[in-house]
């Protein structure tokens, strides 16, 4: 049993330092966002799905060392300082997770307010351009709809 607490334990810590890597991409990827870097982004992206995939293997290894339990029933069962460890550990991933979320929710934002700028500019446009071409004689040729010839959704 305290072979498996201690592994539990290891495996907490690990998830921890890989959210932590996660929290900083996800500053990255606000700074790359509010800079309009957005060539970046993909890139943090991807080294994000990386961390969350291991954090994944991580978790599946947690649910067959100790099953259906959650970490508060597998403490009840623990002896000092594993418990304390354990808390610990419990106590520190959801701090974490909740400041990655609460980042994560800002980001979405500032995507959807880049988003709605560059739809504004594009509408701006399309209302500028005069969609005016010239025929073969030289002469103004009106666009037959009327409408630009941009699609102004970004």
């Amino acid at each position: 049993m305290e072979a498996n607490l201690k592994k539990l334990a290891d495996l907490l810590a690990a998830e921890y330092k890989l959210y932590q890597e996660v929290y900083q991409l996800a500053k990255e990827k606000q700074e790359v966002i509010m800079n309009d870097k957005l060539d970046k982004l993909e890139e943090i992206i991807k080294q994000e799905e990386e961390y969350l995939q291991t954090v994944q293997k991580l978790e599946n290894t947690r649910e067959q060392l100790v099953g259906e339990k959650n970490i508060s029933q597998v403490m009840a069962n623990a002896k000092e300082p594993m418990r304390s460890r354990l808390d610990n550990l419990q106590d520190k991933l959801l701090k974490m997770t909740m400041k990655l979320q609460d980042l994560n929710q800002l980001n979405g934002k500032l995507l959807e307010d880049a988003l709605q700028l560059a739809n504004i500019n594009l509408s701006i446009l399309g209302v500028n351009q005069q969609n005016n071409t010239y025929s073969r004689q030289g002469s103004v040729n009106q666009n037959q709809n009327g409408g630009s010839m941009l699609n102004h959704k970004a």
